[in-house]
Protein backbone atom coordinates (compact mmCIF):
# COMPACT_ATOMS: atom_id res chain seq x y z
CA UNK A 1 0.00 0.00 0.00
CA UNK A 2 3.12 2.24 0.94
CA UNK A 3 4.53 1.08 -2.11
CA UNK A 4 1.94 2.31 -4.62
CA UNK A 5 1.37 5.61 -2.51
CA UNK A 6 4.62 6.67 -3.61
CA UNK A 7 4.42 5.59 -6.66
CA UNK A 8 1.10 7.60 -7.08
CA UNK A 9 3.10 10.41 -5.67
CA UNK A 10 6.23 10.28 -7.65
CA UNK A 11 4.21 10.09 -10.89
CA UNK A 12 2.44 13.23 -9.84
CA UNK A 13 5.54 14.92 -9.17
CA UNK A 14 6.87 13.76 -12.60
CA UNK A 15 4.10 15.31 -14.22
CA UNK A 16 4.42 18.45 -12.28
CA UNK A 17 7.94 18.66 -13.92
CA UNK A 18 7.25 17.66 -17.05
CA UNK A 19 4.52 20.69 -16.95
CA UNK A 20 7.10 23.13 -15.68
CA UNK A 21 9.92 22.43 -18.48
CA UNK A 22 6.72 22.89 -21.15
CA UNK A 23 6.50 26.31 -19.15
CA UNK A 24 9.88 27.28 -19.03
CA UNK A 25 10.19 26.23 -23.08
CA UNK A 26 7.23 29.07 -23.72
CA UNK A 27 8.90 31.36 -21.53
CA UNK A 28 11.76 31.32 -23.62
CA UNK A 29 10.43 31.59 -26.53
CA UNK A 30 8.50 34.42 -25.19
CA UNK A 31 11.59 36.26 -24.27
CA UNK A 32 13.06 35.35 -27.56
CA UNK A 33 10.54 36.79 -29.68
CA UNK A 34 10.40 40.06 -27.43
CA UNK A 35 13.99 39.93 -28.18
CA UNK A 36 13.60 39.92 -31.93
CA UNK A 37 10.78 42.32 -32.11
CA UNK A 38 12.06 45.60 -33.02
CA UNK A 39 14.57 44.45 -35.83
CA UNK A 40 12.75 41.52 -36.99
CA UNK A 41 9.33 41.54 -36.32
CA UNK A 42 8.67 38.70 -39.18
CA UNK A 43 10.97 36.37 -36.93
CA UNK A 44 9.11 37.38 -34.03
CA UNK A 45 5.66 36.39 -35.35
CA UNK A 46 6.97 33.50 -36.46
CA UNK A 47 8.26 32.37 -33.40
CA UNK A 48 4.98 33.46 -31.14
CA UNK A 49 3.13 31.63 -33.71
CA UNK A 50 4.98 28.94 -33.27
CA UNK A 51 4.14 28.17 -29.89
CA UNK A 52 1.74 25.47 -28.90
CA UNK A 53 -1.55 25.54 -26.68
CA UNK A 54 -1.05 29.35 -26.14
CA UNK A 55 -4.77 28.79 -24.61
CA UNK A 56 -2.91 26.57 -21.42
CA UNK A 57 -0.51 30.01 -20.91
CA UNK A 58 -1.79 32.18 -17.90
CA UNK A 59 -0.83 35.08 -15.68
CA UNK A 60 2.32 37.45 -17.26
CA UNK A 61 3.29 34.86 -19.60
CA UNK A 62 -0.56 34.60 -21.06
CA UNK A 63 -0.34 38.46 -20.53
CA UNK A 64 2.93 39.28 -22.22
CA UNK A 65 1.92 36.63 -25.18
CA UNK A 66 -1.00 38.80 -26.67
CA UNK A 67 1.12 41.99 -25.94
CA UNK A 68 3.83 40.55 -28.12
CA UNK A 69 1.57 39.04 -31.07
CA UNK A 70 -0.31 41.89 -31.24
CA UNK A 71 2.90 44.21 -31.22
CA UNK A 72 4.21 41.80 -33.88
CA UNK A 73 1.06 41.83 -35.72
CA UNK A 74 0.97 45.84 -35.92
CA UNK A 75 4.56 45.77 -36.81
CA UNK A 76 3.58 43.58 -39.76
CA UNK A 77 0.53 45.77 -40.97
CA UNK A 78 -1.86 43.02 -40.34
CA UNK A 79 -4.73 44.46 -39.19
CA UNK A 80 -6.78 43.15 -36.17
CA UNK A 81 -10.59 42.66 -36.66
CA UNK A 82 -11.29 41.57 -32.66
CA UNK A 83 -9.77 42.87 -29.09
CA UNK A 84 -10.12 39.91 -27.54
CA UNK A 85 -6.45 38.78 -26.96
CA UNK A 86 -5.38 42.58 -25.99
CA UNK A 87 -8.43 42.99 -23.74
CA UNK A 88 -6.48 39.84 -21.59
CA UNK A 89 -3.44 42.26 -20.96
CA UNK A 90 -4.78 45.24 -20.51
CA UNK A 91 -6.66 43.57 -17.80
CA UNK A 92 -4.04 41.73 -16.29
CA UNK A 93 -1.44 44.74 -16.12
CA UNK A 94 -3.88 47.42 -15.77
CA UNK A 95 -3.74 47.13 -11.04
CA UNK A 96 0.16 45.95 -11.86
CA UNK A 97 3.35 47.94 -10.76
CA UNK A 98 4.86 47.10 -14.20
CA UNK A 99 4.46 50.42 -16.14
CA UNK A 100 6.41 49.02 -19.44
CA UNK A 101 3.76 45.97 -19.92
CA UNK A 102 0.42 48.77 -18.56
CA UNK A 103 1.63 50.90 -21.25
CA UNK A 104 1.91 48.47 -24.06
CA UNK A 105 -0.85 47.06 -23.45
CA UNK A 106 -2.61 50.12 -23.43
CA UNK A 107 -1.12 50.77 -26.59
CA UNK A 108 -1.65 48.39 -28.61
CA UNK A 109 -5.18 47.81 -27.51
CA UNK A 110 -5.52 51.37 -28.77
CA UNK A 111 -3.60 50.24 -32.09
CA UNK A 112 -6.32 47.13 -32.46
CA UNK A 113 -9.35 49.73 -31.75
CA UNK A 114 -8.08 52.05 -34.44
CA UNK A 115 -8.12 49.09 -36.81
CA UNK A 116 -11.04 47.94 -35.95
CA UNK A 117 -12.14 51.86 -36.44
CA UNK A 118 -13.24 52.44 -33.12
CA UNK A 119 -11.59 55.50 -32.84
CA UNK A 120 -13.32 57.08 -29.49
CA UNK A 121 -11.95 53.71 -27.71
CA UNK A 122 -8.24 53.87 -29.15
CA UNK A 123 -8.15 57.81 -28.66
CA UNK A 124 -8.81 56.68 -24.54
CA UNK A 125 -6.20 53.97 -24.21
CA UNK A 126 -3.48 55.76 -26.47
CA UNK A 127 -4.29 59.18 -23.82
CA UNK A 128 -4.22 55.82 -21.27
CA UNK A 129 -0.11 55.15 -22.61
CA UNK A 130 0.82 58.35 -22.06
CA UNK A 131 -0.26 58.32 -18.71
CA UNK A 132 1.79 55.30 -17.50
CA UNK A 133 4.82 55.65 -20.00
CA UNK A 134 8.03 55.19 -18.19
CA UNK A 135 10.68 57.33 -19.69
CA UNK A 136 13.17 54.67 -20.41
CA UNK A 137 10.19 53.93 -22.69
CA UNK A 138 9.88 57.45 -24.28
CA UNK A 139 12.46 56.68 -27.34
CA UNK A 140 10.41 53.68 -28.51
CA UNK A 141 6.92 54.78 -27.83
CA UNK A 142 6.08 58.66 -27.00
CA UNK A 143 6.11 59.85 -30.79
CA UNK A 144 4.35 57.00 -32.12
CA UNK A 145 0.94 57.48 -29.69
CA UNK A 146 1.36 60.87 -30.08
CA UNK A 147 1.08 60.14 -34.64
CA UNK A 148 -1.94 57.39 -33.56
CA UNK A 149 -3.89 60.30 -31.75
CA UNK A 150 -2.95 62.32 -35.07
CA UNK A 151 -4.71 59.35 -37.02
CA UNK A 152 -7.64 59.18 -34.83
CA UNK A 153 -8.52 62.77 -34.77
CA UNK A 154 -8.01 62.50 -38.40
CA UNK A 155 -10.50 60.19 -38.54
CA UNK A 156 -13.09 61.99 -36.45
CA UNK A 157 -12.76 65.42 -38.41
CA UNK A 158 -10.91 66.84 -35.42
CA UNK A 159 -8.61 68.51 -37.48
CA UNK A 160 -7.18 70.90 -35.12
CA UNK A 161 -6.44 67.92 -32.54
CA UNK A 162 -4.92 66.11 -35.21
CA UNK A 163 -2.45 68.83 -36.20
CA UNK A 164 -1.28 69.08 -32.19
CA UNK A 165 -0.37 65.44 -32.21
CA UNK A 166 1.31 66.12 -34.98
CA UNK A 167 3.48 68.61 -34.11
CA UNK A 168 4.17 67.22 -30.67
CA UNK A 169 5.36 64.79 -32.57
CA UNK A 170 7.35 66.90 -34.57
CA UNK A 171 8.89 68.06 -31.82
CA UNK A 172 9.71 64.33 -29.98
CA UNK A 173 11.53 63.38 -33.12
CA UNK A 174 13.43 66.22 -33.66
CA UNK A 175 14.75 65.92 -30.16
CA UNK A 176 15.53 62.26 -30.25
CA UNK A 177 16.79 62.82 -33.47
CA UNK A 178 14.42 60.23 -35.42
CA UNK A 179 14.52 60.92 -38.83
CA UNK A 180 11.87 58.11 -39.74
CA UNK A 181 9.67 59.35 -37.15
CA UNK A 182 9.96 63.13 -38.32
CA UNK A 183 9.07 61.79 -42.03
CA UNK A 184 5.95 60.52 -40.61
CA UNK A 185 4.75 63.24 -38.30
CA UNK A 186 5.92 66.36 -41.37
CA UNK A 187 3.69 63.98 -43.91
CA UNK A 188 0.92 64.10 -41.45
CA UNK A 189 0.97 67.84 -40.90
CA UNK A 190 0.69 67.92 -44.84
CA UNK A 191 -2.13 65.76 -44.90
CA UNK A 192 -4.25 67.56 -42.50
CA UNK A 193 -3.30 70.88 -44.10
CA UNK A 194 -4.74 68.28 -47.37
CA UNK A 195 -8.07 67.38 -45.48
CA UNK A 196 -8.91 70.91 -45.37
CA UNK A 197 -7.95 71.70 -48.88
CA UNK A 198 -5.12 73.52 -48.11
CA UNK A 199 -3.60 72.47 -50.82
CA UNK A 200 -0.42 75.16 -50.95
CA UNK A 201 0.72 74.24 -47.26
CA UNK A 202 0.02 70.32 -47.65
CA UNK A 203 2.63 70.80 -50.42
CA UNK A 204 5.33 72.86 -48.58
CA UNK A 205 5.17 69.60 -45.88
CA UNK A 206 4.78 67.12 -48.73
CA UNK A 207 8.32 68.06 -50.62
CA UNK A 208 9.61 68.94 -46.90
CA UNK A 209 8.79 64.96 -46.36
CA UNK A 210 10.41 63.77 -49.61
CA UNK A 211 13.49 65.99 -48.91
CA UNK A 212 13.84 63.83 -45.19
CA UNK A 213 12.88 60.47 -47.13
CA UNK A 214 15.44 61.24 -49.87
CA UNK A 215 18.14 61.75 -47.33
CA UNK A 216 17.37 58.33 -45.42
CA UNK A 217 17.48 56.77 -48.66
CA UNK A 218 14.26 54.60 -48.19
CA UNK A 219 12.55 53.34 -51.22
CA UNK A 220 9.50 52.92 -48.96
CA UNK A 221 9.22 56.45 -47.15
CA UNK A 222 9.67 57.75 -50.90
CA UNK A 223 7.40 55.25 -52.67
CA UNK A 224 4.46 56.80 -50.40
CA UNK A 225 5.34 60.72 -50.03
CA UNK A 226 5.28 60.31 -53.99
CA UNK A 227 1.74 58.90 -53.92
CA UNK A 228 0.42 61.44 -51.98
CA UNK A 229 1.90 64.46 -53.83
CA UNK A 230 -0.06 62.50 -57.03
CA UNK A 231 -3.32 62.66 -54.62
CA UNK A 232 -2.85 66.23 -54.17
CA UNK A 233 -2.31 67.48 -57.57
CA UNK A 234 -5.19 65.42 -58.80
CA UNK A 235 -7.04 67.36 -55.90
CA UNK A 236 -5.65 70.34 -57.83
CA UNK A 237 -7.10 69.26 -60.86
CA UNK A 238 -3.61 69.08 -62.26
CA UNK A 239 -4.00 65.58 -63.42
CA UNK A 240 -0.94 65.43 -66.06
CA UNK A 241 1.46 66.05 -63.03
CA UNK A 242 -0.57 63.59 -60.92
CA UNK A 243 -0.05 60.74 -63.12
CA UNK A 244 3.63 61.82 -63.33
CA UNK A 245 3.58 61.26 -59.20
CA UNK A 246 1.56 58.81 -59.04
CA UNK A 247 3.56 56.40 -61.78
CA UNK A 248 6.89 57.29 -59.82
CA UNK A 249 5.82 56.09 -56.75
CA UNK A 250 4.82 53.33 -57.93
CA UNK A 251 7.96 52.76 -59.87
CA UNK A 252 10.14 53.09 -56.74
CA UNK A 253 8.19 50.97 -54.46
CA UNK A 254 10.03 48.29 -52.84
CA UNK A 255 9.19 44.73 -53.66
CA UNK A 256 6.31 43.48 -51.80
CA UNK A 257 4.97 46.74 -51.61
CA UNK A 258 0.84 47.23 -51.25
CA UNK A 259 0.27 49.38 -54.07
CA UNK A 260 -3.31 48.86 -54.01
CA UNK A 261 -4.44 52.92 -53.17
CA UNK A 262 -1.91 53.80 -55.79
CA UNK A 263 -3.55 51.48 -58.11
CA UNK A 264 -7.03 53.10 -57.12
CA UNK A 265 -5.16 56.63 -58.03
CA UNK A 266 -3.79 56.21 -61.37
CA UNK A 267 -6.81 54.60 -62.66
CA UNK A 268 -9.25 57.52 -61.21
CA UNK A 269 -6.52 59.91 -62.70
CA UNK A 270 -6.10 57.96 -65.90
CA UNK A 271 -9.83 58.29 -66.29
CA UNK A 272 -10.36 62.02 -65.80
CA UNK A 273 -7.42 61.92 -68.82
CA UNK A 274 -9.30 59.66 -70.96
CA UNK A 275 -6.81 57.04 -71.33
CA UNK A 276 -9.54 54.59 -70.60
CA UNK A 277 -8.09 51.14 -71.44
CA UNK A 278 -5.09 51.50 -68.94
CA UNK A 279 -7.52 53.52 -65.89
CA UNK A 280 -9.96 49.66 -66.40
CA UNK A 281 -6.75 47.85 -65.98
CA UNK A 282 -5.84 49.56 -62.75
CA UNK A 283 -8.83 50.06 -61.46
CA UNK A 284 -9.25 46.17 -61.39
CA UNK A 285 -6.03 45.72 -60.22
CA UNK A 286 -7.07 47.75 -56.91
CA UNK A 287 -10.47 46.15 -56.29
CA UNK A 288 -8.98 43.16 -55.05
CA UNK A 289 -7.47 45.38 -52.50
CA UNK A 290 -7.67 43.29 -49.22
CA UNK A 291 -9.13 46.95 -47.66
CA UNK A 292 -12.78 47.01 -47.96
CA UNK A 293 -12.24 51.12 -48.33
CA UNK A 294 -9.97 50.53 -51.22
CA UNK A 295 -12.26 47.90 -53.56
CA UNK A 296 -15.52 50.24 -52.66
CA UNK A 297 -13.50 53.11 -53.85
CA UNK A 298 -12.32 51.04 -57.36
CA UNK A 299 -15.53 49.54 -57.85
CA UNK A 300 -16.99 53.51 -57.67
CA UNK A 301 -14.96 54.50 -60.30
CA UNK A 302 -15.78 51.91 -62.34
CA UNK A 303 -19.30 52.14 -62.78
CA UNK A 304 -18.20 56.08 -63.14
CA UNK A 305 -15.93 54.72 -66.45
CA UNK A 306 -17.78 52.06 -67.64
CA UNK A 307 -21.44 54.66 -67.65
CA UNK A 308 -19.17 57.37 -70.02
CA UNK A 309 -18.40 54.74 -72.17
CA UNK A 310 -22.24 53.30 -72.19
CA UNK A 311 -20.87 50.09 -70.87
CA UNK A 312 -24.21 49.39 -69.37
CA UNK A 313 -23.75 45.58 -68.21
CA UNK A 314 -20.41 46.52 -66.43
CA UNK A 315 -21.76 49.89 -64.99
CA UNK A 316 -24.47 48.03 -63.25
CA UNK A 317 -22.42 45.51 -61.82
CA UNK A 318 -20.04 47.41 -60.58
CA UNK A 319 -22.55 49.67 -58.86
CA UNK A 320 -24.22 46.71 -57.35
CA UNK A 321 -20.32 45.32 -55.75
CA UNK A 322 -20.34 49.07 -54.81
CA UNK A 323 -23.40 49.46 -53.02
CA UNK A 324 -23.03 46.11 -51.60
CA UNK A 325 -19.25 47.23 -50.04
CA UNK A 326 -21.21 50.46 -48.78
Amino acid sequence: MKLHKYSITGLFFFIFLFACHRDSDKTSLLHRADSLMQEFPDSALAILESIPHVEKLSGSNRADYAIFLTRARTKMYIHESSDSLIRYAVDYYKRSWNDERKMQAYYYRGCVYRDMRCMDLAVKDFLQALKVIPKESEHLYLGAIYENLAGCYEEQNLYEDAMRAHHKAHEIYIKQKKDDGLFYAVRGIGYVFMLQHQLDSALVYYQEALDIAENIGEDYYKSLILGELGILYSEEGESQKANQYISASISSAPAGTSLFTEYLWKGRILRNLHQIDSARYYLNRSKSSPYIYNRGGSYGELYKLEKEEKNYPAAIEAADSFYLLS
